[in-house]
């Protein structure tokens, strides 16, 4: 599936802002902290581009040669958008990484086909970059959870043990 442009536009926003987080919480992403205006939009227009050729290259689906258009080509990334909360950032970071397939991109390609795409290195760096940027937001929102805030940590707290069940045979 194609994911909604405006996902992408929310994406970027939230990014955004996390450039400028300095607070640790469940807004904070240190891999974001590094990022310019520049390099969020091309991470972002990167993703909707991969996915854009997986869909394509995985169903076959293409709009007549004079009437294609890519629909990176219709993102505004002006970081207007209201911010998603980190819990709907991680799923919609999940569905895009999801619904990018690198491989059958390369395996299929569409050679002899006007506007054929092929993977690059910069291509390749994103989708790496996506793929910590899920982490990143994972752990951040685990360790705003107060069960993980009360969890001890390098001692054996007795109170937090699970008991342990005998297996049931069936």
């Amino acid at each position: 599936m194609i994911i909604d442009n405006e996902v992408y536009e929310r994406v970027a926003t939230k990014m955004f802002y996390s450039s400028f987080n300095t607070t640790c919480n469940n807004n904070y992403f240190y891999c974001c902290t590094k990022l310019s205006e520049d390099e969020i939009k091309i991470h972002v227009k990167t993703w909707l581009q991969l996915n854009e050729w997986s869909y394509v290259c995985a169903y076959g689906a293409r709009l007549p040669d004079e009437k294609y258009e890519s629909l990176c080509s219709l993102l505004y990334l002006d970081f207007k958008f209201p911010e998603p909360d980190s819990y709907q950032f991680l799923k919609w970071l999940h569905a895009i990484q999801y619904n990018i397939e690198i491989d059958t991109i390369s395996a299929n390609g569409w050679s002899g086909i006007p506007g054929s795409y092929t993977v690059t290195e910069q291509d390749l760096q994103s989708f790496e970059f996506l793929q910590n940027l899920i982490l990143e937001v994972a752990q951040a929102i685990i360790k705003s959870l107060p069960e993980y805030d009360s969890a001890a940590w390098a001692n054996v707290d007795e109170k937090r043990q699970v008991t342990v069940r005998p297996l049931l045979k069936g």
